[in-house]
């Protein structure tokens, strides 16, 4: 059945990580017995907190993003545990368990345990907007949701391997039931903890749950809301909202906008974050290159690089590009020479570089990029990318080009800078699943171990893995590939846009124009210092720009001809050369490159569509989003068609047809490692559970959408009365 299947969707999408107690000695063990035996503790307090929505957080990052989140969040908590004089029990995946009233009783164990909950909540608060930057989108948004209960437990160490403290009886169990019937970033307490803060005069602090709540094993229980001390606040629809009376909406609406204005800047500084570490490999891979070109005359080079880049980079187009491929006497000219071909703008911004090409973009899509190939001497000098230190200068740029980006993004439901960013996180961990294979054949040669892993992850992905400039401009097609989008599809698009649609000849026309936005951005002079770290001379400058060519052209999903194209490179990238004889060396270098370039595209594609392939709540929030988009154009007139006609039945038909098919051609590239059956197994489940609940959810949507609309347009109405008001007055 329905739940049976959401059953399995949890078992599926939520990674278990357990942050493990330290294995403790016989002595230790001993040591702790003697503060807390083996008893019943007749007054105590118990917390479990769980993080909301950890399930979908956690299903589009790597296990490494999961763990190291999980254990800056519980530090955070274990020091205000020793601090407050609480004893943590454990952790368990996203739950956080602990008690006070053990070991020793304390009369005010309620009242400890609620500050407690209290300081927690806000420290998780504080935490996930710091790591919002660090671990991307919606990261912020991550709340607790906890739930509080008092009464005797038995609880000791049980002795053996791993040992840890555990407690025992109907009272822990309840404590565990009443967080599950509670709500995202609430604190639910029972009756008979609430009865405690009242005998201490905290009577202020309760605000009673309107209905009765279902506890297993026992009849319905009466809660509470635990009110925090900045404020009184109840919970609306799974959320914490301050209670605010009707002369104070105003007030509320500028809150809220202030809020999106912060989650935007939190978008923007993680975007930066993430190209800042691509700029970094980058660099890092180019310094390499240059000392194996300079051989013993490199130290000399490095010091004119770096005294030429003390002056050059507060110019516009001026940095060293290739310099190290000459000897230091000539390295000024070449650099000079190079610079001018490559990184000229004219006085307007506009790129007039010799190589940009006067097509439209999607005319400059090919079938083949030709990727670096893999070099041995380079691999061996290359230092940690993480020493590399990219100047303030560029990293001002970077910031700029981004916030710019943003801004061009539309203000729509689906296609908007979050949702780029979405596809930018998803990219990422495409990319570092690319990068890290599980089963390579690498000898164990202690001097060589380094090398000899380059060499086999870029054999095993095709050249991707060894060129830190292609995975920048997949992030980069990520980030622009919906820039300017009007919120309806194409076909919409060249009945509104007659001349942009002429301009791009009626063929993927919001994507052309997306990319021709962002590349004449980063083309004006103000980013000449920037898109020459990026690039480092003419070939990286023409090789980035037909990478996010091929990858924005990707996402146009609406193009019969484009998908036809796109079906016969891969044929002949995975299929046709596996059955023809064995290629020469010069064909066999041509068919590398063909599959790097199919990969790269349908990395960005399964990107684009990722909400598809990973957690049921992720699939259904971004579905609900395109549905307000696609709704909000039918009932300003830009489209025939209600989208609840045939939404149902269309999502089924786009799993069938389109993001199953996808997720196999993952799996069969052979690259993408556990990521490909994961995306597999979401896109089917999705499904499965589409065909379910998607009538019901359709309904739903449809409901809230009319609501919405009918609001929008009434305070519309209220705003122009008002106007004409005051105009009256005048």
């Amino acid at each position: 059945g329905v739940n049976s299947l959401i059953s399995s969707a949890e078992t599926i999408t939520t990674l278990v990580v357990f942050i493990v107690p330290k294995l403790l000695d016989k002595d230790k063990v001993e040591e702790k017995s003697e503060e807390a035996m083996p008893d019943l503790f007749p007054r105590t307090t118990i917390l479990y907190a769980d993080i909301s929505g950890f399930a979908a957080w956690s299903s589009v990052r790597s296990p490494q993003q999961v763990f190291k989140f999980l254990e800056s969040i519980y530090s955070e908590i274990d020091i205000l545990a020793e601090k407050k004089g609480v004893m943590k029990v454990e952790t368990s995946g996203e739950t956080y368990v602990a008690v006070t009233g053990i070991p020793r009783e304390r009369e005010d164990h309620a009242v400890a345990m609620c500050r407690f909950a209290m300081e927690i909540m806000a420290t998780m608060a504080e935490t996930t907007q710091r790591l919002d930057v660090v671990y991307g989108p919606d990261t912020a948004d991550l709340s607790l949701r906890i739930g509080l209960h008092s009464g005797a437990v038995t609880g000791g160490y049980l002795k053996g391997k791993g040992a840890r403290f555990q407690l025992f009886g109907d009272n822990a169990g309840i404590a565990r039931q009443v967080c599950l019937v509670g709500n995202h970033g609430c604190i639910l307490i029972s009756e008979e903890t609430a009865m405690l803060l009242r005998n201490e005069g905290k009577e202020h602090w309760l605000e009673k749950r309107g209905e009765m709540v279902p506890i297993k094993g026992h009849s319905d229980k009466q809660t509470y809301w635990l009110t925090q001390q900045v404020g009184r606040s109840v919970s609306v629809t799974g959320r914490t909202h301050s209670i605010v009376t009707d002369d104070k909406d105003v007030a509320r609406l500028k809150e809220i906008t202030a809020d999106a204005s912060d989650r935007s800047r939190r978008l923007i500084d993680w975007n930066v974050e993430v190209l800042h570490k691509l700029l970094k490999q980058i660099e890092a891979r180019r310094l390499a290159k240059d000392s194996v070109l300079t051989g013993p005359a490199h130290i000399a080079t490095a010091s004119i690089r770096m005294a030429t880049d003390a002056v050059t980079l507060s110019s516009p187009g001026k940095r060293r590009v290739k310099s190290m491929s000459v000897s230091v006497h000539n390295a000024s000219i070449h650099n000079s020479s190079i610079q001018n071909q490559s990184f000229h703008s004219d006085s307007a911004g506009n790129d007039t570089s010799t190589e940009t090409s006067e097509m439209m973009p999607l005319e400059e899509v090919v079938e083949v990029i030709p990727l670096p190939k893999f070099d041995h001497k380079v691999a061996k000098k290359q230092k940690d990318w993480e020493e590399v230190a990219i100047p303030e200068s560029v990293l001002g740029q970077l910031r700029s080009f981004v916030s710019y980006i943003a801004e061009r993004y539309n203000d729509n439901p689906f296609h908007s800078f979050a949702h780029a960013s979405h596809v930018v996180m998803s990219s990422i961990k495409y990319m570092n699943r690319i990068v890290a294979p599980n089963d390579l054949d690498i000898e164990e040669d202690e001097s060589h171990i380094k090398t000899k892993a380059a060499a086999a992850l870029h054999d095993h992905t095709y050249g991707i893995t060894s060129d830190p400039l292609t995975q920048f401009a997949c992030v980069l097609s990520a980030l622009i590939h919906d820039v300017d989008h009007p919120g309806v599809p194409n076909g919409q698009l060249i009945k509104e846009d007659p001349a942009m649609a002429n301009t791009y000849k009626q063929r993927s026309v919001a994507e052309q124009n997306s990319f021709d936005i962002a590349w004449k951005l980063l083309m004006e002079s103000k980013f000449d210092s920037l898109r020459a770290y990026i690039c480092g001379d003419n070939e990286g400058l023409v090789r980035l720009r037909q990478l996010v060519i091929n990858g924005v052209m990707a996402t146009d999903l609406g193009d019969k001809e484009l998908k036809t194209l796109r079906n016969g490179r891969w044929y002949k990238a995975f299929q046709q050369s596996e059955q023809e004889a064995a290629p020469s060396p010069e064909s066999n270098v041509e068919d590398v490159n063909r599959k790097a370039t199919i990969v790269i595209e349908h990395l960005i594609q399964a990107a684009d569509v990722s909400h598809t392939m990973q957690h049921w709540d992720i699939y259904r929030e971004w579905n609900s989003k395109l549905f307000s988009e696609m709704y909000l154009a039918y009932r300003q007139g830009r489209s025939d068609t209600n989208p609840a006609e045939g939404w149902y039945q269309g999502e089924i038909g786009f799993f069938d047809f389109y993001i199953i098919p996808l997720s196999q051609k993952l799996n069969d590239c052979g690259v993408f490692g556990v990521t490909s059956d994961e995306n597999l197994n979401y896109a089917k489940l999705n499904r499965e559970l589409w065909v379910s609940l998607g009538k019901a959810a359709t309904e739903e949507m449809l409901e809230r959408c009319e609501k919405e609309y009918d609001r929008k347009m009434a305070q519309e109405v209220d705003n122009q009365i008002e106007i004409f008001t005051e105009e009256d007055m005048i």
